[in-house]
């Protein structure tokens, strides 16, 4: 069995999606890193893949296109039934977020000859002309690279790879339309690869870790969080409260405790039942990160308070924890000639 699959054909693994929403899917993404695939990708003990490790060697990659000049790829594209036009082209780019719902547009209205192997060529040729020709609109496909290979960089360097994601939230920031106000709204605005509301939230945490290395990603953070809030204001109660937090603790580590406290204040008239801003604020006197201060007494009071409101067992648990450790850091200050009583 020699056929090739096409894009819009069944995937042969069975799932009973196209090809392109199903394995052809994964192997772009691996593609999009460079990443060298073998035969062995495709399970060569299944018979009906077999025909695909035939065509391994034939397979396109980023890597290869990239090599190729500008007008040799507008070449090869036109060889393929597109019939390639620069200025329309730039035209397109305005409406499409990724390259390849511009060439499923393409696929849509041309009479596309491309066969096999060679259907990949029209979108990462479309990705590439699109990076070269109009490089200050992004596309998703850029976008999720800049995501992606910063989630491997964090463990490494995570004040660069905040810089990278910030980068991102800057360019997707654009995509928000009016009638998108929260993250369910907006979850399109990146493309199925990458799940927003997952790595917004990450965004956030990783930034308070930054800031731990940097004191200046603090300020970024109250600037993500805020940027959030105003943006997406109906998304999920539990992640605008969690943002409106990460943004009072981040002025608390800058020493912006006028600031720190208002939010705070705000946070907790909004949000009078969840014990969580209670708790975050009584943790901005009691784990001082940065320039807050500590004061046991006040943390101890806000935790009391966070324990009056505290339903669950879970957040129950959550302040009686700190409670403890709040105790025995106090003993642990105590001269050595003094007792608790």
């Amino acid at each position: 069995m020699n056929t090739k699959v096409g894009r819009n054909d069944p995937c042969p693994c069975g799932s009973g999606k196209k090809y392109k929403k199903c394995c052809l899917a994964l192997q772009e993404s691996d593609r999009r890193n460079d990443f060298e695939t073998s035969g062995e990708f495709f399970h060569p003990d299944n018979p009906e893949l077999a025909f695909l490790n035939a065509d391994m060697t034939r397979r396109w990659s980023f890597k290869q296109v990239r090599t190729f000049a500008t007008d040799d790829i507008i070449d090869k594209l036109r060889s393929l039934g597109v019939p390639f036009d620069e200025a329309q082209f730039l035209d397109d780019v305005k409406k499409y977020y990724s390259a390849q719902d511009l060439t499923e547009h393409w696929f849509a209205i041309h009479s596309i000859t491309a066969k096999g192997f060679d259907q990949d060529f029209i979108w990462m040729g479309a990705t590439e002309l699109w990076n070269r020709l109009a490089p200050e609109i992004p596309n998703t496909e850029t976008l999720y690279d800049m995501i992606h290979d910063s989630y491997a960089l964090l463990p490494k360097d995570v004040t660069r790879a905040c810089s990278v994601w910030l980068e991102v939230w800057k360019r997707v920031k654009p995509r928000f339309t009016e009638n998108m106000k929260s993250l369910k709204e907006a979850s399109k605005v990146l493309g199925d690869d990458v799940t927003l509301h997952n790595w917004c939230q990450d965004l956030e945490q990783e930034l308070h870790n930054a800031g731990l290395d940097d004191p200046a990603f603090w300020e970024k953070r109250i600037e993500y969080c805020r940027d959030f809030c105003r943006l997406l204001p109906k998304t999920d109660e539990l992640i605008i409260h969690n943002m409106r937090r990460a943004e009072a603790e981040s002025c608390f580590a800058l020493g912006r405790f006028e600031e720190g406290t208002s939010v705070m204040e705000k946070l907790i008239a909004d949000f009078p039942d969840n014990p969580w801003g209670y708790i975050a604020w009584g943790d901005a006197y009691f784990m001082s990160i940065g320039k807050a201060k500590t004061d046991y007494n006040k943390a101890e009071q806000l935790y009391t308070r966070a324990f009056d409101k505290a339903v669950s067992k879970y957040d129950r648990e959550a302040v009686a924890e700190r409670l403890r450790d709040l105790e025995e850091e106090r003993k642990g200050e105590l001269p050595e000639n003094e007792t608790t009583g």
